[in-house]
């Protein structure tokens, strides 16, 4: 797989390796990205944003990319990106979790490390809050 063969060393690492995760999609970004990442609130996903060079750009998480995309692309650094990954997160059902936890701590936690080891020029706003342990 094509992302796996960018850091490989991230990808392989103990922290990634120990988590139920599944790339749903690699490749151009799709012009109808809920066909490939459906709005739900039951699938929870990490986005990797790449340029032509496979250079990462951006991470982000959302239960529906879509809409995060359509707001992405008003930010200036959008226009380098040409390809996308967007991965699956397996976690405990949002009902059973908590009303105060959003996120789940799987996905919070992939998205942080691929923020702190990736370093993705775009994500200047806000890196990573989560404590790595």
């Amino acid at each position: 797989m094509r992302i796996r063969s960018i850091r490989p060393e991230f990808w392989s690492s103990e922290d990634i390796a120990a988590m139920d995760w599944q790339v749903t999609y690699d490749g151009p970004v799709p012009k109808r990205v809920n066909t490939i990442a459906p709005m739900t609130s039951a699938a929870e996903y990490v986005y990797l944003l790449f340029d032509s060079l496979d250079e990462l750009v951006y991470v982000g998480r959302s239960f529906r990319p879509a809409d995060r995309f359509t707001k992405h692309r008003r930010k200036s650094w959008w226009k380098r990106v040409a390809t996308v990954a967007i991965v699956r997160i397996t976690e405990a059902p949002p009902h059973t979790r908590p009303p105060w936890m959003t996120y789940g701590p799987n996905t919070a936690r992939f998205e942080a490390l691929a923020i702190d080891r990736l370093n993705p020029p775009a994500n200047i706003a806000a890196p990573s809050r989560l404590v790595m342990t």
